[in-house]
């Protein structure tokens, strides 16, 4: 298998509704993801986004949120190192 490419870029207010779709779909909790913008990301393989995560940062340290991966894109070595 080759390595999968991810690229990571802030999630911003034309895809917000992506990131909230997105957890909804897969049951995740999803009603803060608008009141908190700054923590949402969104990976990309080219132009396609293939999932959504969340870090909440605190201080120096930080929370990792919920990450979700398109269904089309598991098991394709997205998460793998």
């Amino acid at each position: 298998m080759t390595a999968a490419t991810l690229t990571l870029l802030w999630a911003d207010d034309s895809t917000l509704s992506y990131v909230q779709t997105l957890l909804e779909r897969n049951g995740v909790p999803s009603r803060d993801v608008r009141s908190k913008p700054n923590c949402s990301y969104i990976g990309y393989d080219g132009n396609d986004a293939i999932g959504v995560g969340g870090i909440e940062t605190h201080g120096t340290g930080g929370l990792l949120r919920s990450v979700v991966v398109e269904r089309s894109a598991r098991g394709t070595g997205y998460g793998t190192v």
